[in-house]
């Protein structure tokens, strides 16, 4: 509900033109925000563990293991 509660909300479009406008809008912000999926994910009951690896001097992110929290598992989710 993240682009329906925002964007598109309350949003009356005059066109789908008009409707996709918003939704590609709502879809770049959505992109942009690093903490919206961790967001998601503890909402769900869930939590992300992230493994990096050093290439250059940088830290490249290379997996992700998403795992139940315990005991804090969304009910919808099971």
């Amino acid at each position: 509900g993240n682009i329906k509660g925002q964007e598109l909300a309350n949003r009356c479009a005059e066109d789908l033109a008009e409707a996709d406008r918003a939704t590609r809008s709502g879809m770049a912000r959505v992109r942009r925000s690093s903490r919206l999926p961790f967001s998601f994910l503890k909402h769900a009951g869930l939590q992300a563990k992230v493994e990096y690896r050093s290439t250059e001097g940088k830290n490249i992110a290379v997996r992700v293991i998403v795992t139940p929290v315990p005991g804090k598992l969304n009910s919808y989710y099971r």
